[in-house]
């Protein structure tokens, strides 16, 4: 059980390294990274993203594995795998709004109480439509339950909806964990036009809202479904970077009826702790260095066997991002040798596969779902207290 924990906290240790490499970029004026694009591929995925933040409606299908073989495990696999199904609707006019407020200066929009308040109204406005699955392999799920003598359910599902202004939970969901009353309805909703204005009027009263935050939350939808393998760096590192990163164009292909370009981006992780980059980041003052030879010589001894690549598909009409997929795997040992007894694998998958990009007309409310009269109850004291 000690060498599938320890498999475990080696991808996790992988997702964090590629994900530390990913944000640790400047506030300085940057350029995007291109490898060895050409200009056009270049400027296609740069502009992916403006691209999607126009969408109206979209689904998306995040996930995000966990995983381990080899050692203990032999040929099974033990994977924690959380996956996301994800749709939205909204109006041309709501969006047009969000861009609006969005753009206004801060200190004009922190001054706008009303501005303030549609800011934070907005996000009830879209209709979504989420379905969150946890699974766990039966191999890791049968471990778990002998280390806690809990019963551990292979898969765990939650459904919400949010249409006009009402959140609805699927009940049924929670049944896994505990029995039900047969009166228990499938879906719940909640009302939240009057809950969140009564919150806005409390926060602006006792002056606890948070504009600038509340500004920068104003994330169009479809933005959120862009991801992208294009990096900004400043313009005078783009060498540091293309010592350790390749970014190179696979070619066409088809993705939900879509014709798309294919473009495909590596790390060398090794090459990156020994090279000039990680070296500016830690303060080395020279390169190369002792210092330098050191953590590149760890990081090939440590890291061999890792394996990284990050893959985006673009849509060649629309520059629509289609799917965007990080892989990354490690076979744990030594070079000549091995680290661990029966050397294990490794990794994580994080992915994301976009459809029905502006094509969606509407989210429907659940069949069924009971909702309580809140708008109605609280409208009523807010009268009342006038």
């Amino acid at each position: 059980m000690r060498k599938l924990w320890l498999a475990i906290f080696g991808a996790i240790l992988l997702l964090c390294l590629l994900s530390g490499m990913a944000f640790a970029q400047s506030d300085e004026p940057t350029v995007p990274f291109c490898g060895s694009l050409s200009e056009s591929d270049c400027a296609t995925l740069d502009a992916s993203t403006m691209a999607m933040a126009g969408l109206t409606s979209g689904t998306s299908v995040n996930q995000l594995k966990l995983y381990a073989t080899g050692a203990a495990l032999g040929d099974q696999e033990a994977s924690i795998v959380l996956t996301s199904e994800r749709s939205f609707v909204i109006s041309p006019q709501q969006l047009d709004r969000l861009n609006i407020l969005r753009a206004m200066p801060p200190d004009q929009f922190a001054a706008d109480p009303n501005a303030i308040a549609e800011a934070a109204r907005i996000p009830f406005d879209i209709d979504v439509s989420q379905a969150v699955t946890l699974a766990i392999s039966p191999e890791l799920a049968t471990r778990l339950a002998d280390s806690t003598q809990v019963n551990v359910p292979n898969t765990i599902t939650f459904h919400t909806r949010s249409v006009d202004g009402v959140i609805y939970i699927r009940l049924a969901d929670f049944a896994v964990f505990t029995q039900q009353p047969d009166w228990t309805p499938e879906w719940v909703g909640i009302q939240t036009r009057v809950i969140v204005s009564n919150t806005i009027s409390s926060s602006s009263a006792n002056s606890t809202i948070d504009a600038a935050a509340l500004q920068q939350a104003l994330v169009p939808p479809g933005e959120a479904l862009a991801g992208s393998i294009i990096y900004h760096v400043p313009a005078d590192q783009v060498a540091l970077y293309e010592d350790f990163m390749r970014l190179v164009a696979l070619g066409a292909g088809e993705q939900n009826g879509e014709l798309v370009h294919v473009y495909n981006l590596t790390w060398d992780l090794p090459r990156y702790f020994g090279g000039p980059l990680f070296a500016q980041r830690t303060g080395q003052t020279e390169f190369p260095s002792a210092q330098s030879r050191l953590y590149g010589s760890l990081a090939t001894i440590l890291l061999d066997g890792v394996t990284t690549n990050m893959t985006q598909a673009v849509g060649i009409s629309n520059s629509y991002v289609y799917s965007v997929a990080t892989n990354a795997n490690w076979a744990i040992g030594l070079p000549g040798g091995q680290m661990v007894s029966d050397r294990p694998t490794v990794g994580f998958t994080d992915s994301m596969h976009n459809s029905n990009l502006n094509e969606l007309q509407s989210i429907s409310a659940p069949s069924g779902a009971v909702v309580p009269p809140i708008n109605f109850v609280l409208a009523i004291v807010n009268l009342l207290q006038d």
